[in-house]
């Protein structure tokens, strides 16, 4: 299935590792429309390191929403990379410093519903306001209330 299938029989770093996070930069760049902007990535780069301008979702994404800022408002582009749609762990980068390490649980987060693909690793879908149904290109934040398990350092202390 060349790059784009390829994901599905490989995880971690096998396949991606944050190498398409300065195309999301660039690719900002070129869609100033396409804002403002959430990430969630896999890898060691932080976006705000590149110069990549991005918010933290809001907060009813969040099923625990431990201590994290509002964030967003209700239309946005939220660039996620192929290992958090595959359920790993994703750096959520508020830049702010705010930042979370989440998990996606949304059957809706899959490629075919992106509006763009960056590089080979990072889906790019559109957010919209609640109960939005007149796009079919776009979900609503009502369809992915609490699909992010937020997961705190203290949360994996003791495991065996």
């Amino acid at each position: 299935g060349g790059t784009e299938g390829a994901q599905r029989m490989f995880l971690g770093s096998n396949y991606d590792w944050g190498q398409d996070l300065l195309r999301l930069k660039r690719w900002s760049d070129a869609h100033p429309r396409m804002k403002p902007l959430a990430v969630a990535f896999y890898g060691p780069m932080i976006p705000s390191e590149i110069g990549l301008e991005t918010h933290l979702p809001p907060a009813s994404m969040f099923r625990h929403s431990h201590d994290l800022p509002e964030g967003l408002g209700e239309s946005f582009y939220l660039a996620v990379s192929s290992n958090g749609l595959h359920g790993l762990p994703c750096h959520i980068d508020g830049g702010t410093g705010a930042c979370a390490v989440g998990i996606f649980r949304s059957p809706l987060l899959r490629p075919e519903n992106a509006i763009a693909r960056v590089g080979s690793t990072i889906y790019v879908f559109r957010v919209g306001p609640r109960d939005e149904t007149a796009n079919n290109r776009s979900l609503s934040v009502d369809q992915l209330d609490g699909c992010i398990d937020e997961i705190r350092p203290d949360d994996l202390t003791g495991t065996p």
